[in-house]
């Protein structure tokens, strides 16, 4: 029964994907995961995963244990019209209580020699770019996720 119980809540909980909209003004994306388990462990497994699928040269990861809060200062490379181009994020991941809240945020695209926020006007494509980058973090979100319930879901049948 409490593996029935354990499914279920695992296909609603992939139901939410973090998306990215325009609040305030500033682009995010943020979800929240419920997951069986102590904060620390939660931290563990992630941390090992976000090791495991960033890269070193290109991104900048902070582990910060007291807190349970990883920071990934990432970038995805992205093909505009034939003009490679880099999109910037910083991605939070915070634990408490059973749950970790995930946020996209700090959105910068680089095409040229020019960077731009993503509110800005004067990013031509933008609407695309945006659509792109948002399927982009809606794959990693969901993979880290799968992840993080494939783990738990073994060390609960090992149980």
């Amino acid at each position: 029964m409490k593996k029935i119980v354990f499914i279920l809540a695992v296909i609603t909980s992939f139901q939410a994907s973090a998306q990215l909209t325009l609040e305030s003004g500033r682009y995010l994306a943020q979800k929240v995961v419920r997951l069986q388990g102590q904060d620390a462990e939660l931290f563990q497994k992630a941390k090992a995963w976000v090791a495991a699928n960033t890269n070193p040269t290109q991104d900048k990861t902070f582990f910060d244990e007291d807190a349970n809060k990883i920071i990934v200062n990432a970038m995805i490379e992205h093909d505009l019209s034939g003009i490679p181009s880099v999109a910037n994020y910083t991605l939070v991941l915070e634990f408490r209580n059973n749950m970790y809240r995930e946020t996209f945020k700090d959105f910068t695209y680089k095409t040229g020699n020019k960077v731009y926020l993503f509110e800005d006007k004067k990013l031509k494509s933008k609407s695309k770019i945006v659509k792109d980058i948002s399927l982009e973090i809606e794959t990693f979100s969901e993979n880290l996720q799968s992840s993080m319930y494939s783990e738990l879901m073994a060390k609960k049948t090992q149980d």
